[in-house]
């Protein structure tokens, strides 16, 4: 994984981390490396339908489980375009390590209850949702408590 990529799943764990402190399992060890047989895949996926990221294997429609096995896969076909600056990137990154941490999609109104977990990077962006906010935080504790 080239470092540039190493360095933000580093940034998007810990952003989890540091998310609901006390409520989940932190997602990566002190060390930096994967825990909970979570891998991780950086590659050139081409324009893949429109996905700059995925993770497998998905939940159920409606459903989600705590941290499980699975692989993130990004697409560095889009995070390589000029378009997709570093902060995308980590956000993109932050929002399939949640899918890993047992978080589904909020579908709410654009920009109207921000969370990392919105389907949509167009929408995280345009939103400058890069981080977690309160209500993937909330998600986390009710889905470990």
């Amino acid at each position: 994984m080239p470092t540039r990529d190493a360095g933000n799943f580093n940034t998007a764990a810990n952003n989890l981390n540091r998310t609901g402190t006390g409520t989940h399992p932190n997602l990566y060890s002190t060390k930096g490396t994967p825990a909970y047989g979570i891998t991780t895949q950086v590659a050139n996926f081409g324009t893949w339908n429109g996905t700059d990221g995925l993770w497998t294997p998905p939940y159920p429609c409606g459903t989600h489980t705590l941290i499980s096995k699975g692989n993130v896969k990004i697409n560095s076909y889009y995070l390589d375009l000029p378009n997709y600056p570093q902060a995308v990137d980590i956000s993109l990154i932050t929002h399939e390590l949640g899918h890993a941490e047992g978080l589904g999609h909020q579908t709410s109104d654009p920009c109207h209850l921000p969370a990392v977990m919105n389907p949509y990077t167009s929408t995280r962006r345009q939103c400058n949702w890069n981080t977690p906010t309160a209500d993937d935080a909330m998600g986390l504790r009710v889905a470990y408590s």
